[in-house]
């Protein structure tokens, strides 16, 4: 019987893992979209039972209007006085009618043959106190008509039965916005288990790379013990790295494949049925769109961030000075921030890779531009401060800030302080500057209040050393 290399089914884990997590992300979103269709569902009628309640209120008002109307004319016999009073029959007889085209079912056509009755009967007694009244005709009759009360005794019935019909249309208002609520949570907690899935992903796929490069490592240290074999073990060690670096893009690959679907066919279904969605519809699309563009950018960073490790340093001498101006001019010109004030004092030098202190620099830039850019007047101040053995980099904004509490999560990958509706991002930036940072030899803090601006260090040896 033939075996299979171990190294073979090693390999299958990953793609097994990664199978499963899509088919999880996958349900959940067809879960999603079904607590979506509940919530329309409860809106909707939430909606519609406000509107019955509303016109059951205008009923009453309006019986009122014509009420007032016809008392004011039998007082005065002034025709005017009954222009208000056709006017509220007329919007009475709108209103009956409106209510007939929202109830459904036969509870509430019962009730509202109860209540068309009762108006009926308002309306005649009404009628019959106008007729009275028309040119003075019986002036005696139409005071004890009023003294009777009769109009009064309708209109009171008819409120009666309006009370009873909105208690059942509360009853049920209470029902829909109780469900309209459930299925509100229910898709939070399925965002949320989608999030941790999605992450849950990603963190295994890393995390196998991880465990695949401490083998090779391993593998490497091994080779060394053995010169006969250094030849052969070496260029083992180079094939076992490329498949490596294959696998690294073809799980990039694979996870960019569902996001590009997700992406196009919410593009696709706004356009062809957008005139059918209603404006939260269309809302939850682009959410659909943002969400799966920064996904794409998550993953970006993420292999960036493994390269690090990998990446050597080509070490330097660097003007700080020269570095940091035309990346500020350009993260001004590409995030459209004009309106930022930069205060940039003179740079001590650095010893170190010029182009991954050029990112650092862009990372803390951005972040302070971002996080200040709701301020009326955002200031961002830059500054170093050179010391026997190191010199300190500063970058200070006026911004959002954190709470210092928080602070043992601030350079770890995924955490975040702020909502990512509220401030754009993900969640990779400040792990890839403490890396960065850490392999030349230094150290990254931060100092914040919350709403009163945060400042961020990092400290370089003023002088080279060597690197691994």
């Amino acid at each position: 019987m033939k075996r299979f290399p171990i190294r073979s089914a090693r390999t299958l884990l990953p793609a097994i893992a990664v199978g499963v997590a899509l088919l999880t992300v996958t349900l959940i979103a067809v879960e999603f979209f079904i607590s979506i269709d509940r919530a329309q569902a409860h809106r909707a009628q939430t909606s519609q039972i406000r509107r019955t309640l509303s016109e059951l209120d205008s009923v009453v008002w309006l019986l009122r209007d014509a009420q007032a109307g016809v008392r004011g004319f039998l007082l005065t016999n002034d025709p005017v006085f009954l222009d208000p009073y056709a006017d509220a029959l007329a919007q009475l007889e709108n209103t009956s009618l409106s209510l007939r085209n929202t109830v459904a079912s036969e509870a509430q056509i019962s009730e509202l043959v109860q209540l068309r009755a009762l108006i009926d009967e308002s309306r005649r007694y009404l009628e019959h106190a106008v007729l009275l009244g028309r040119d003075n005709a019986d002036p005696v009759a139409a005071t004890a008509y009023i003294k009777a009360g009769h109009a009064e005794q309708s209109i009171g019935r008819v409120r009666t039965q309006v009370g009873l019909m909105q208690d059942r249309e509360r009853t049920w208002l209470t029902t829909h916005e109780s469900g309209a609520l459930l299925s509100a949570s229910h898709m939070k907690t399925l965002v949320l288990i989608g999030t941790i899935a999605v992450c849950l992903m990603i963190s295994g796929a890393f995390w196998l790379l991880n465990r695949e490069i401490r083998q090779r490592w391993r593998a490497d240290q091994a080779l060394g013990q053995a010169n006969a074999k250094l030849q052969r073990r070496a260029n083992q060690l180079k094939a076992s790295n490329q498949e490596l670096e294959s696998f690294s893009y073809s799980i990039s690959h694979d996870l960019r494949i569902p996001l590009r679907a997700v992406i196009g066919y919410a593009r696709m279904l706004e356009e062809d049925y957008g005139t059918q969605l209603d404006a939260e519809g269309r809302r939850l699309l682009q959410v659909i769109r943002d969400n799966g563009q920064r996904m794409g950018q998550l993953i970006d960073d993420l292999l960036a961030f493994s390269r690090l490790g990998r990446t050597e340093l080509t070490t330097t001498q660097i003007d700080m000075h020269d570095l940091v101006e035309p990346l500020v001019a350009e993260v001004q010109r590409r995030d459209k921030h004009a309106a930022v004030e930069f205060d940039i004092q003179p740079l001590a030098p650095a010893w170190g890779d010029a182009a991954l202190l050029q990112q650092v620099w862009i990372n803390l830039v951005a972040n302070a531009v971002k996080y200040s850019s709701k301020r009326e007047q955002p200031r961002i101040r830059i500054w170093s401060d050179a010391g026997a053995e190191e010199n300190v980099y500063s970058v200070a904004d006026n911004g959002a800030g954190f709470d210092m509490q928080y602070y043992d999560k601030l350079f770890g990958v995924f955490q975040r302080l702020h909502s990512a509706d509220d401030y754009p991002g993900t969640g990779v930036g400040l792990a890839i500057v403490q890396r960065i940072v850490a392999r030349h030899g230094g150290r990254v803090w931060a100092e914040a209040e919350p709403e009163r601006g945060a400042t961020f260090h990092f400290a370089l040896p003023n002088k080279e050393i060597p690197h691994g």
